[in-house]
């Protein structure tokens, strides 16, 4: 019998079981109904072993060089941040001037100065 041919009812009940989510009287008649069942006692015996190997994961030795290379890496001067201008005070005051595009604010032709550039 598979999980997905299991109720969802004795789902829950594996799951907290395998959790210790149980309170004793539950666990005990759980633990009935798995004695009946070898079904339910292999899906417990596979997700208590889930459960054991996601707490436990398979431990590997880094490569002798990680460290210093991550040293290295974080001993690099970090590039600035690149300043963002700020638009003039009043160049979003209309929406028929719309100086929405960045470039415009950029390089001056913003609503706000365009009468000072052509005066």
């Amino acid at each position: 019998m598979s999980l997905s041919s299991l109720s969802e009812q004795i789902q829950f009940l594996i799951a907290g079981y395998v959790l210790g989510d149980l309170d004793a009287t539950e666990a005990a008649e759980f633990e009935q109904t798995m004695a009946a069942d070898p079904a339910i006692a292999a899906e417990v015996v596979r997700m208590q072993h889930a459960l054991e190997f996601s707490y436990a994961p398979i431990e590997a030795t880094p490569p002798p060089e990680l460290r210093s290379t991550i040293l290295a890496a974080v001993a690099q001067p970090t590039p600035s941040a690149v300043p963002i201008p700020t638009p003039p005070p009043n160049c979003f005051s209309s929406p028929n001037q719309g100086c929405a595009l960045e470039s415009s604010v950029r390089d001056g032709s913003c609503c706000a100065n365009r009468g000072a550039r052509s005066q």
